[in-house]
Formats: structure tokens, C-alpha cells, sequence
């Protein structure tokens, strides 16, 4: 069974490719501030919480669950919207491009809820520089704070 249409694939590497080439920019050290000024963003260094609280009641969940382990934190949720991606110049945009965006998506009146500025989840990067995200279809990881990379495998603890 395909996990990932052609056209999901090639989208998704669009937005890849535009993001390493964003991340090219701010990794110059003339605009390197903005990636570390998102951690000074919240005063709570553990407002990372409320985000990934935030996301899971905006894609309709109703159960979520915290797991501890070893150095790492599990976050599920049985949320009922699942990741899409888009052309980034796309309305509405695809929440994959969103997540991975400084910007705001969720005034365009699109339903879409997942990262109203391209900020809060962000708040992860303070204790993850590669985040994961698995989803039905898609399984990626965010490294420097905007790029995602698709992942070859699903988390055992996402069929749990």
C-alpha cells in the first residue's frame, strides 16, 4: 500500500527544497537571531505543553496522552484532521507548509487551524533540534526549525 501520493511526494519536496533554501538565509549569521529569538518568545520555558495541547484541540481531539521515557517525550493524540501539504503558494495553505512557516494561517478563514504563526510549535526546538511528527500518511521530522524531511518509517507508539 502507498503511504504518499506522487503528487503529496513532490509537494512535499517543494516545500523542502524552499525551506533549506530560507534556512540557508537565516543560518547567515546576519539573520541567524531570528531562530534563536523563538526560544525567548515565551517566557515558560515549558510552554511547549500548552502548544502541542493547542494543536491536538485544533485538528479535534479528545484524548491525548504525555509519555515519558529516557531522554524523550512522546506526545500522541487521536485527532481527527491529518497533515496535508501544498504548494506554498497555495490558499489555504497545507499544514505541513504551515508548521514549518513563520507566518499566520489561521486567519484566512481555511479551517485551518495548525500554526497560527508559524510560532508555538516552535517552542519545541528549545529541548528538540528534530522534532518527529507521524501522521497516517506523512512521517517527517523538522530540523532547523523549518525544514521537514520525510522519515522511512511509522513510530510503534503511534498504532498503540
Amino acid at each position: 500500500m502507498t503511504r504518499l501520493t506522487s503528487s503529496e511526494k513532490e509537494l512535499f519536496e517543494e516545500v523542502r527544497q524552499n525551506r533549506l533554501k530560507a534556512a540557508e538565509t537565516f543560518n547567515n549569521r546576519l539573520f541567524s537571531g531570528l531562530f534563536r529569538a523563538t526560544a525567548d518568545i515565551y517566557p515558560d520555558p515549558a510552554h511547549f505543553v500548552y502548544e502541542l495541547l493547542q494543536n491536538a484541540d485544533d485538528v479535534e481531539a479528545d484524548s491525548v496522552e504525555f509519555i515519558l521515557d529516557k531522554d524523550v517525550l512522546y506526545f500522541k493524540h487521536n485527532g481527527k484532521i491529518k497533515f496535508n501539504v501544498t504548494s506554498d503558494n497555495k490558499k489555504p495553505l497545507g499544514h505541513i507548509n504551515s508548521i514549518t512557516a513563520y507566518l499566520s494561517s489561521k486567519d484566512d478563514n481555511s479551517g485551518n487551524k495548525i500554526g497560527k504563526f508559524g510560532l508555538g510549535f516552535k517552542s519545541v526546538f528549545v529541548y528538540s533540534d528534530a522534532p518527529e511528527i507521524y501522521d497516517d500518511k506523512f512521517w517527517f521530522k523538522i530540523e532547523q526549525q523549518i525544514v521537514p524531511t520525510l522519515l522511512d518509517h511509522d513510530h510503534s507508539l503511534r498504532r498503540d
